[in-house]
């Protein structure tokens, strides 16, 4: 009987030995998972947001696409609608944004050239701007898929 009992009292104190270090897994795994669940929320709360700053992108080109000219409006409205950006990504983006608005003027200008009070009349230099714009407007036209592939990096969840 005391040999059985020896044999309990052996099983229970490897037992208590075994525990700690079972728990301490256990806790280990938890911690583990919730920082994964609280990256994924953050990332998730994130995406919303970036994907706002997106959409006002894509937004300002459709503008640009469909009315192949550009009010200061639509300029003051990119700048505004996406001056989070530099708190949201990379440099890159907000450079891309800045790229876009400034590009934007110098189409805004040519518009002006060839369609303002002052208007240029036909000749050579009318001419010449005409082709500026014309290439401007095929820049833009082209940002539709250079945007996606830029902010696509920052919107994925395949690392998830």
């Amino acid at each position: 009987m005391e040999d059985s009992w020896n044999s309990v009292k052996g099983i229970v104190e490897i037992s208590s030995g075994l525990l700690t270090p079972v728990i301490a897994i256990a806790v280990g795994w938890i911690t583990y998972r919730q920082m994964k669940i609280t990256q994924a929320e953050v990332r998730l709360s994130l995406y919303d947001r970036r994907l706002q700053v997106f959409e006002n992108v894509k937004k300002f080109l459709s503008f640009i696409a469909r009315d192949a000219a550009l009010e200061t409006k639509t300029l003051l409205e990119l700048k505004h609608e996406t001056n989070q950006a530099i708190f949201l990504f990379d440099k890159e983006v907000s450079d891309y944004i800045d790229q876009l608005y400034k590009k934007g003027l110098d189409f805004r200008g040519t518009n002006l050239k060839l369609n303002g009070e002052g208007r240029l009349p036909v000749g050579q230099e009318r001419n010449k701007v005409v082709q500026e714009n014309s290439d401007i407007l095929k820049w833009f036209l082209n940002q539709f898929d250079v945007s996606r592939d830029l902010f696509k990096k920052y919107m994925s969840f395949n690392d998830f």
